[in-house]
């Protein structure tokens, strides 16, 4: 599928590549589709990794919208609001990230570690310094689970940006491969301790057993 080719040329850094294919029209009815929520959200990943944050979050709203009107608001089928929060994140909006990370985990079902890994990464850079490192290393274990292997390298190499002296480690179940296979960053690394933009960027509670629980 488009969104497939489209997400996995995004991931890997090939950019141009992915322009070329969103040059090409798609036809109205396939937003009538679960396929176009799915590309609607690989068109907001795109954008979001080549810094255009505002067409990602158009895009990212699109597919809530659309979920909600379906009533396929779940989020093994579309997490958009983890893609949402990434996106106002680097806008600076920290709170409204937060909220959106909290509901994307308290809404995945235990056995989605993609949602609740995404949701952890965005919860890691909005709570309490203290927590970030421990926040960072569960994202990965669930990224881990979830057999995604870009999300899992990135994780581990944000963890490792933001991880301050004397901040315990929190090995994985079983030592992952580092070697970074994507062409780019992923934008979670560009976001400070703070959860600001750096300047260069223009685009229900939780349970107490839950990891985000403590923030």
């Amino acid at each position: 599928p488009l969104s497939t080719v489209l997400q996995a040329e995004t991931a890997v850094g090939a950019f141009d590549s992915a322009s070329e294919m969103l040059r090409h029209p798609v036809p109205d009815a396939m937003y009538r589709t679960v396929g176009g929520l799915r590309y609607l959200r690989a068109r907001g990943q795109y954008h979001l990794a080549t810094d255009r944050v505002l067409a990602a979050i158009s895009d990212f709203q699109e597919c809530r919208k659309l979920a909600m009107r379906w009533s396929l608001d779940l989020p093994t089928l579309i997490p958009w609001r983890g893609d949402l929060a990434e996106a106002n994140l680097r806008l600076g909006n920290s709170a409204v990230a937060r909220e959106l990370a909290r509901q994307q985990y308290d809404g995945a079902i235990s056995t989605d570690h993609y949602s609740r890994g995404a949701a952890l990464r965005v919860l890691a850079h909005t709570g309490h310094p203290s927590e970030r490192a421990k926040l960072l290393s569960q994202a990965a274990e669930h990224f881990r689970r979830s057999g995604d292997r870009i999300e899992l390298t990135r994780t581990l190499q944000t963890l490792e940006q933001h991880r301050r002296p004397g901040d315990p480690r929190v090995p994985l179940r079983h030592h992952p491969e580092r070697r970074f296979t994507a062409g780019a960053a992923h934008p979670m690394a560009a976001v400070p301790a703070s959860g600001h933009s750096n300047g260069h960027r223009t685009s229900g509670a939780p349970r107490a057993a839950d990891p985000a629980a403590a923030l």
